[in-house]
């Protein structure tokens, strides 16, 4: 029983308990809303005067803001202006530059033009002389011609002169009357001759055609006309010893050719050695240059030997003639001193003596008291004491005063 009540004021505890929970909590949610009710009338007051109070800081900031960015805005503008000031006078000073260059451009194409255009005169006329040049160093004829205008240009230089070191087309002396063209004059008669014909043509056509076949065609061919003609040189009455030296020259007139040569070679001999075994020796104008030039020296030096005697017995009579000529130097100087000496006493001595017997006898014709033959006795008497006076107190004969 005493349970159940127990329980029962539980329950009834509870319900209580619950229902004042239930009127707090219904008076706490009123008094909130009041409170929010309140709170959103305060807010909404505040947010307003806080929305003018913005608006009017927002206003007057942003009108400052404007302000300045005119400010901004007009240095801006003026660095602008500035700017663009500075880019329209780079721009005027491209455009000016621009208007130059063309100009400059068009007279440097101008110039082209007209050099483009001498250049192709001037490169056919080089063709044009290639190819007179080519039909004529065709020609025998013609190649021997102007192996001779080079070997005459180059014994210029070295100094040798026609008919005293060298001939040109001299006969020889044999039934035959073959010609070199150039001789040259060694001591003691002996003689070197030089041939400067060579063929050139099948050289040409090897450096014209395009094909290799060909080309080695030619090569071929123009070896052999090399190795003929050296053969055909030393057939030649060219090398006759002891008229002429054991062996003859064959000048090459390019320097190109003689290397081309210089590079052949058939069965192990090259053509150097084939044209020695020929006695025949090649030269080019570099080593023609070398030979002539040894040989020149070698010449200047044997007349020189060959003249030294001449020249010491030259030496010795020039001296017998020299001691004859100071001897003959002595005498004329020891005449001419003492011609001096008697000079000296003509103009002392003698001079003297004839001015003091005139003054004596110019006193005399002004006193006027003496007679002729007292005059000359007085006079030669005092004389004779001014010649003992004079030469130490020897008198001199009368004839000689």
């Amino acid at each position: 029983m005493d349970i159940l009540i127990g329980i029962g004021i539980l329950i009834a505890g509870l319900v209580l308990g619950v229902v004042i929970a239930w009127l707090i909590l219904g008076k706490r949610r009123e008094t909130e809303r009041q409170m929010q009710r309140v709170f959103e009338a305060l807010s909404l007051d505040a947010l307003s005067k806080s929305s003018q109070q913005f608006l009017q800081l927002a206003h007057e900031t942003l009108a400052k803001q404007t302000e300045a960015g005119k400010g901004d805005l007009e240095t801006k503008k003026q660095l602008i202006d500035q700017q663009l000031g500075t880019m329209n006078e780079k721009l005027e000073s491209v455009k000016i530059l621009m208007r130059e260059l063309e100009m400059d451009r068009q007279k440097k194409f101008g110039e082209l033009n007209a050099c483009l255009s001498l250049t192709q005169q001037e490169a056919k006329g080089l063709r044009d002389v290639t190819n007179r040049l080519t039909v004529a160093l065709s020609g025998t004829k013609t190649r021997g011609q102007w192996g001779e205008r080079m070997a005459e240009d180059l014994l210029s230089v070295i100094g040798l002169r026609e008919g005293i070191n060298y001939l040109r087309q001299k006969t020889t002396e044999d039934g035959e009357q073959k010609r070199p063209d150039f001789t040259f004059l060694l001591p003691n008669g002996i003689k070197l001759n030089m041939d400067v014909k060579f063929p050139l043509s099948n050289y040409l056509l090897y450096h014209e055609v395009p094909l290799v076949a060909d080309q080695e065609r030619y090569r071929s061919q123009f070896l052999k006309d090399v190795r003929d003609r050296i053969k055909e040189v030393a057939s030649k009455n060219y090398i006759n010893p002891p008229e002429t030296l054991d062996y003859a020259l064959a000048f090459i007139p390019n320097d190109q050719v003689f290397s081309f040569l210089m590079e052949d070679a058939k069965e192990g001999e090259s053509l150097l050695d084939f044209a020695f075994s020929k006695k025949v020796v090649l030269c080019s104008p570099i080593t023609l240059y070398a030979i002539l030039s040894i040989i020149h020296k070698s010449i200047e030096n044997f007349q020189l030997e060959r003249s030294a005697k001449e020249i010491q017995q030259l030496f010795g009579d020039f001296g017998k003639e020299w001691e004859r000529f100071k001897k003959c130097f002595e005498e004329i100087a020891k005449s001419l001193d003492e011609a001096h000496e008697a000079f000296s006493r003509l103009r002392t001595t003698r001079s003297l003596k004839l001015d003091t017997q005139l003054e004596r006898i110019s006193a005399l014709r002004m006193q006027g008291i003496a007679e002729p033959s007292e005059v000359l006795e007085e006079s030669a008497e005092g004389l004779a004491a001014t010649e003992d006076g004079a030469d130490g107190g020897t008198k001199p004969p009368a004839v000689q005063e």
